[in-house]
């Protein structure tokens, strides 16, 4: 089977921010959208590999995403050599923050630069998402592939979810 992709991921900010005053309401109309469009491949602004996922965290417990062993949405076992864009969207009704970190065993570190034990920290209902535009991406190997998310505090055993978008080339 020969996969083929092609899209985008984009950011949209619109604001209407206004200060009514006694004769006048002056407007400020903010609308900026910053998007990289991928074409099937695996140069620059190509991927053709995509992998998503509501996932949940139970309690203490580690979420280990090992990007090199990832079932895409069409059954295939996929690899992605290098990463192009991420995002994750911790859900609106978790209790507790989630953190997103390099696992302790075979950490990935593509943004992050450097092992990091702390990572960063996704509030209920936040979205992060890193998204690499005219670059290769963040390589994924045998010995840096897996993500780790985590609850940063269990004030109980409550599951906390969260959603995950990655988009990648196969080389």
């Amino acid at each position: 089977m020969s996969l083929s992709l092609q899209g985008s991921v984009a950011v949209q900010v619109t604001i209407r921010y206004t200060n009514p005053l006694d004769l006048s309401t002056p407007v400020d109309n903010l609308s900026r959208k910053n998007q990289v469009d991928y074409s099937s491949g695996t140069g620059q602004n190509q991927a053709d590999r995509l992998w998503h996922d509501t996932r949940v965290v139970s309690g203490t417990n580690n979420d280990d995403i090992n990007m090199l062993a990832l079932t895409d949405s069409l059954g295939q076992t996929i690899a992605p050599a290098r990463l192009r864009s991420m995002t994750i969207k911790a859900s609106d009704t978790n209790s507790n923050n989630l953190l997103v970190v390099c696992s302790v065993t075979n950490g990935w570190l593509g943004p992050f630069g450097a092992a990091m034990s702390s990572g960063f920290a996704l509030q209920p209902g936040q979205i992060f998402n890193w998204t690499l535009g005219n670059s290769l991406g963040w390589a994924v190997t045998s010995g840096a592939g897996t993500l780790r998310v985590k609850q940063t505090a269990v004030a109980s055993n409550s599951p906390a979810s969260y959603d995950i978008i990655l988009v990648g080339a196969s080389v």
